[in-house]
């Protein structure tokens, strides 16, 4: 059944590939030249920008598309022991100088070429309505981190590696903290819990997390499987419907690769989206202690309230804030670890069999085990800390003696 199954689905990308073929190529390469024109017109002409805002999305995902259906259709079947590719028949050795174009144009120009952001002409003046087009660094920049080189190259440089604030690069206009107060407020209801505020206000950002914790998860079994299938090779020689030996070597390379990737940008998504829930915060702590400082100051008892105000912000800047900050991560209790637990499960039944599930009631039997144990160990470092303190004034009482 499962052997059939994968042939159908096989003969279903086989039938959209010769649907593919049917489109007349002189139409697929005038759309994509239309795509590529009002890509180079969209850098100069912020016009034509805010009427077409994403055209390099738009042929990126157009020219991916190909590159899949060939990818399916020519390139799987080189890692099988049992499949041909499909179109060499027809075009011969220029079917792999096709796929590499695509695969040039479609995936290495898009994450080594600049993106670009249309922002405020004049983000302080909220009359202005102007834009302009901004350049952002390429997204292989970001993954890797180089658009930081010339902010670090010059702090090298500078006397006692100290920059001032025009030498740093100009904050993003999304990342204001004026920006990011009218926007809480805005999304502000009547008697709503602050956690479901943020929640709605950076849903995109939590999303993004969840995907990537997801991937994270899944990248990371892509190591052990590709261990356990060349094992299984050595063991009973190549089979019929499996991939051979050279795939799963590059897959132990690529998937610590892109699981370390992977869990990198979380960190960066994470960061990113804490400090602007802190700035927008205390934005609007401070503006409303203001407020409440402004409103206080005729009345009588402004001066015996005060120091309990000023108690309360200072705990809501100082602990509060610490709380969501290290909150961050919460996803990972309820999307990372069931995700992972479910796939070390399938993963050591399908090695081991019914003994994983074995490990998995042994997993379950001792989850109350450090809430038992937390208060065992406190007590034992108390108790050495009590300990020491006594000894040393022991040791003190006999020097004096």
């Amino acid at each position: 059944m499962h052997r059939s199954s994968g042939n159908f689905r096989y003969m279903c990308f086989e039938g959209m590939g010769e649907w593919v073929e049917e489109v007349h190529d002189d139409e697929r390469g005038l759309y994509c030249t239309a795509l590529a024109f009002l890509q180079l017109l969209y850098g100069s002409l912020a016009r034509l920008a805010r009427f077409y805002r994403k055209p390099q999305t738009h042929l990126t995902l157009v020219i991916l598309s190909q590159f899949f259906v060939y990818a399916y259709r020519d390139l799987y079947p080189l890692a099988t022991f049992s499949k041909i590719p499909l179109d060499y028949a027809s075009e011969g050795r220029l079917l792999y100088l096709h796929v590499a174009i695509l695969l040039i144009v479609g995936v290495v120009i898009p994450l080594c070429r600049h993106r670009y952001h249309l922002r405020p002409l004049q983000p302080e003046n909220e009359d202005d309505k102007r834009e302009e087009i901004e350049i952002l660094p390429s997204v292989l920049s970001l993954v890797t981190y180089t658009f930081l080189d010339p902010v670090i190259l010059a702090g090298y440089r500078a006397p006692h590696c100290a920059l001032s604030q025009d030498e740093f690069p100009a904050l993003d206009h999304d990342d204001r903290a004026q920006v990011l107060k009218k926007s809480l407020r805005a999304e502000k209801r009547k008697n709503e819990h602050i956690f479901f505020l943020l929640v709605r206000s950076w849903w995109r950002d939590l999303l993004q997390l969840a995907s990537l914790l997801i991937a994270h998860a899944g990248v990371s079994y892509v190591a052990p499987l590709g261990i356990e299938r060349v094992l299984s090779y050595l063991e009973k020689g190549p089979q019929k419907d499996a991939f051979q030996p050279w795939f799963w070597i590059a897959a132990l390379l690529v998937g610590p690769v892109v699981a370390s990737i992977v869990l990198q940008w979380y960190i960066y998504v994470a960061t990113r989206m804490v400090a602007q829930i802190e700035a927008a915060l205390t934005q609007l702590i401070y503006e409303r202690a203001l407020k409440m400082r402004a409103g206080a100051t005729g009345s009588s008892g402004a001066d015996d309230d005060t120091p309990k105000q000023s108690l309360n912000i200072n705990s809501i800047l100082t602990t509060d804030l610490f709380n969501i900050r290290e909150a961050r991560d919460f996803l990972t209790l309820a999307v990372y670890i069931p995700l992972h637990v479910g796939l070390a499960i399938v993963f050591l039944y399908r090695v081991l069999g019914w003994s994983a599930f074995v490990g998995f009631a042994v997993i379950l039997a001792l989850l109350p085990l450090p809430g038992f144990l937390i208060p065992i160990v406190t007590m034992v470092a108390t108790y050495a800390s009590y300990l020491r303190t006594l000894f040393s004034c022991v040791y003190t009482f006999r020097n004096v003696l």
